[in-house]
């Protein structure tokens, strides 16, 4: 199975990076490839808006992110994780969301996808809140993860949320950290019988 990882932490080795790892720890398998993403490393543009994709398909930047058009296409799994800043995704995930405008385009504008529609796909969204869920409730998250699941036409699975990492880093949590195992488990089962 190839997996993609995009990690919108800009710490390699905080709480979102060791909720991706163990969620990993019970998905992975033997034979499985993984190509993974550190956007905070990364060097990339936003998108400008420019609409050039409308014409083309593509999008005008050459930069760090474009490799990942084609990852997206040939990933059979996606993990896509993120600190919650101000109710949603990082700004540097949420920059590399906008810049799947050019899968958009060239599915509906020009009625030519530049990635394959018909590739069956799954996905899972992992986020970590440092405050609790009464003051961190993301509620401008999930409308912006439907429409960027569907723009990379992948099926999302889940999305697995801790909070009060501020109070207690995950490290010291392990019944949080067995529940990213559990759930890496359960979704490699359940990917594999469909």
């Amino acid at each position: 199975m190839k997996i993609l990882v995009l990690n919108g932490s800009p710490n390699k080795e905080g709480n979102t990076a060791l909720a991706i790892s163990s969620f990993l720890d019970g998905f992975v398998k033997d034979k499985d490839t993984i190509k993974r993403y550190e956007l905070g490393s990364l060097k990339y543009t936003t998108c400008i808006g420019c609409n050039q994709c409308y014409k083309t398909g593509l999008c005008i930047f050459k930069d760090d992110l474009e490799p990942l058009y084609k990852d997206y296409d040939e990933a059979d799994f996606t993990l896509v994780a993120s600190p919650i800043y101000f109710f949603t995704v990082s700004a540097f995930l949420k920059s590399a969301i906008d810049r799947t405008q050019a899968f958009w385009a060239s599915k509906y504008i020009l009625k030519k996808p530049t990635i394959d529609r018909t590739k069956v796909r799954h996905g899972i969204f992992i986020a970590t809140g440092g405050a609790s869920k009464d003051e961190n409730f993301p509620e401008a998250l999930s409308p912006v993860l439907d429409m960027y699941f569907k723009s990379i036409n992948t099926k999302l699975l889940e999305e697995l949320i801790i909070y009060e990492t501020d109070k207690k880093k995950l490290i010291n949590r392990p019944d949080d950290l067995r529940m990213f195992f559990n759930k890496g488990e359960e979704y490699r089962t359940l990917i594999e019988k469909t």
